[in-house]
């Protein structure tokens, strides 16, 4: 029951517990949510041109925390293949990406490709 001396009125707490001594019950604290994003690390090997059209490349990737990668093999301005994965959790994860028809056509005979990788994360704010 709410009185004068109750540090969070309007959350049940029996114990009345101020964590932060801030006059405010914790159970009342805000949390501040993390907005930073997660840290991606990435790497993929050598291949030979065969093996990218037969296979696709390998690309392995870890996050910080829990976050879904986007990936985009690039020929050029052009989008040779694209993948997502996702990670539930701080880890380790590996993803394919197959060219297209279209897409081994824009790698031609180049020697060189990039893999561009963009993380998005969720947020989790407690209710109260």
């Amino acid at each position: 029951m709410p009185d004068a001396t109750d540090t969070c009125p309007n959350v049940a707490d029996a114990s009345q517990a101020d964590a932060d001594h801030d006059g405010i019950g914790t159970a009342c604290d805000l949390v501040e949510p993390d907005k930073s994003k997660p840290v991606l690390l990435a790497t993929a090997a050598e291949i030979k041109r065969s093996q990218l059209r037969k296979s696709g490349l390998s690309v392995r990737f870890s996050c910080s925390e829990a976050c879904t990668v986007a990936a985009r093999l690039l020929a050029g301005k052009k989008v040779a293949a694209k993948r997502n994965a996702r990670l539930t959790k701080v880890g380790a994860g590996a993803l394919r990406l197959k060219p297209s028809k279209k897409g081994i056509a824009a790698i031609g005979g180049r020697k060189r490709l990039k893999v561009a990788l963009t993380t998005s994360y969720t947020l989790t704010v407690r209710v109260v």
